[in-house]
């Protein structure tokens, strides 16, 4: 069965915390990407010290990336959310056509 119903608000806590999910997940994948790289850079090393760094800063970029694009994922989630909410707020909601399951045959 589809019906119409209309969004009127988001949740800007929820948003916020279902987008910096994603984005830490996002921040797993581009931390493993550049952990990589600079490990290919610290077993390449011209000098000790560039070896030593390149590999500390791999770690580091493997430890921050996470935390730092949750971070970002709650502020933007927030932002947006708040954005969404003002904008249907002047346009009388959002119409979404959903479908909903219908009794279950035997």
């Amino acid at each position: 069965m589809k019906q119409w119903v209309k969004i009127r608000r988001l949740g800007a806590i929820n948003t916020g915390k279902i987008l910096a999910v994603w984005m830490a997940f996002i921040g797993v994948v581009y931390a493993v990407i550049f952990l990589l790289v600079f490990s290919i850079g610290f077993l390449t090393k011209a000098s000790p010290a560039s070896g030593v760094f390149a590999g500390g800063l791999g770690l580091l970029m493997f430890a921050l990336f996470p935390v730092l694009f949750a971070i970002m994922g709650f502020v933007y989630g927030i932002t947006g959310a708040a954005i969404f909410n003002f904008l249907v707020a002047r346009m009388d909601g959002w119409d979404m056509l959903m479908e909903f399951p219908g009794p279950k045959k035997r």
